[in-house]
C-alpha cells in the first residue's frame, strides 16, 4: 500500500506534529521530576492538552 506524501501531510498530522514539538520542549526545559514514568506522563498528558486546544481553536473543516 502506497501513501503519498501529500495524504501524510494532512491538517491533523500537523497539528499532532507541532504541538508534539511543542510539548517536547517543553517537557525537556521544566519538567524535572527525576522519574522517566513521571516524565513521560507529564509530556504526553501536555500534548493531548495542547492538541485539544489547537483542535478547539481550529475545528476540522469538511469538504463537500
Amino acid at each position: 500500500m502506497k501513501r503519498s506524501l501529500s495524504s501524510l501531510a494532512n491538517p491533523r498530522t500537523l497539528a499532532q506534529a507541532g504541538t508534539g514539538v511543542v510539548s517536547l520542549a517543553l517537557a525537556e526545559t521544566v519538567y524535572k521530576f527525576h522519574s522517566f514514568s513521571l516524565e513521560c506522563l507529564a509530556f504526553l498528558a501536555t500534548w493531548a492538552a495542547l492538541f485539544a486546544l489547537v483542535r478547539r481553536a481550529a475545528p476540522a473543516r469538511t469538504v463537500e
